[in-house]
């Protein structure tokens, strides 16, 4: 029998942003007819030079992270996912000159910015190259994003499922710390925002998250579970947190001895710490998902995709969809600058680019506008509690 076409793409970023490109690969694989190659999920790296670059020991294979085989299921659209890197693999199968390979379509946006910056016509024009290939490879190879296909790839973003480990991992940890009561996440995003931030806006970042959390907290004492890549000893910490009688953190999971046997397995996936952060992150979206009510980082991926999950119970955790309320209301989406409602759940967002320097007072005279404008959903419109 013929081999199959395949579409073979480089990816980028941390994992959400891999997972954004894994949705376009699928998109275009559906539309392409040809089976998806899908590159082992890699810690954090900076454009797609940097992710071919890096050696087998920085990444893990996507189906440690995805449930692949309920995605394909759902999509329909064959998928293969490798078990060394991307590199390896084009060059074992191809040789180190496959760029010229006679079998290989070789579309290049490694020197003009790729779908990220691409016009609507040159990427229609290379979809139109792509569309009439009979070469059994068709690769992409450059910067492999584009905000601009987000209604094309929402169905793909819908049917989105983390591994059964993390699943598991995640629903143990929920039942540790909070049984069967409800509770608040957050997802405060450090780094490099924070970095960038002025220095008398740091303190601002605080008590913007800590303003949103206690304005969504329930009547009665709520716990609340922060995902960060910051430290939780930061001042910044003390004013989010204030007011909230439990407030948990990674390390107190790593502290419970029931779960030492889930950090053990998180061990035994892969042996980068690295990959372990990111795998690990993972598990905290999850929480986070599981959570009643949750406030983001605007700006992150990381939060976007939570939102992605808590929009798609009935995908990305069954298990907590079985047990929504009959009385939830249909989906509707509402949006402004810092506010989504949807259905069972509600979603803040703190705007963080309004306090880096790079953007000056003119971008914050725009949030406050912004804000402004923006009703005070989340003072009257109701919330399920579904754990």
């Amino acid at each position: 029998t013929c081999p199959p076409k395949v579409l073979i793409y480089t990816p980028s970023g941390g994992f959400n942003n891999q997972l954004t490109c894994l949705h376009m690969a699928m998109y275009l694989g559906r539309r392409l007819n040809r089976t998806v190659v899908v590159p082992p999920a890699a810690r954090h790296s900076s454009l797609f030079q940097r992710y071919v670059s890096l050696p087998r020991e920085e990444t893990m294979p996507m189906y440690d992270a995805l449930d692949l085989e309920y995605m394909v299921e759902q999509s329909g659209v064959s998928i293969l996912s490798l078990n060394q890197t991307l590199s390896a693999t084009i060059e074992l199968s191809l040789g180190q000159t496959w760029k010229s390979h006679p079998d290989v379509e070789y579309i290049d946006f490694t020197t003009n910015g790729g779908f990220t910056v691409h016009s609507d016509s040159v990427v229609t024009s290379a979809l139109s190259r792509a569309s009439i290939s009979s070469k059994t490879f068709l690769v992409f190879y450059g910067r492999f994003f584009s905000k601009k296909w987000g209604k094309k790839t929402a169905p793909f973003r819908k049917i989105t499922r983390y591994a059964p480990f993390v699943r598991e991992f995640a629903e143990r940890a929920v039942a540790e710390l909070f049984g069967a009561q409800p509770f608040i996440a957050l997802h405060v995003r450090m780094g490099d925002k924070y970095r960038m931030a002025k220095p008398e806006s740091r303190k601002q970042i605080g008590t913007s998250f800590g303003a949103l959390a206690r304005k969504l907290a329930l009547p009665s004492p709520t716990p609340a579970y922060v995902a960060t890549d910051g430290d939780p000893k930061l001042s910044v910490f003390a004013e989010i947190t204030r007011g909230f009688k439990l407030v948990f953190f990674e390390r107190d999971l790593e502290k419970r001895p029931s779960l030492q046997s889930y950090f053990s397995r998180l061990g035994a996936i892969t042996s980068s710490e690295r990959m372990r952060r990111d795998l690990f992150g993972q598990i905290e979206q999850m929480i986070c998902t599981a959570a009643t009510r949750f406030v983001g980082s605007g700006s992150s991926t990381f939060s976007k995709t939570i939102v992605a999950l808590r929009l798609n119970l009935k995908h990305s955790d069954p298990s907590l969809a079985h047990n929504l309320t009959s009385s939830t209301p249909p989906h509707q989406v509402r949006r402004s600058a810092l506010t989504t409602y949807s259905g069972s759940v509600i979603e803040e967002y703190v705007n963080l680019d309004e306090f880096i320097s790079n953007f000056g007072n003119r971008t914050e005279r725009a949030a406050q506008r912004r804000r402004n404008r923006s009703p005070d959903w989340a003072a009257s419109l109701p919330v399920l509690d579904y754990l």
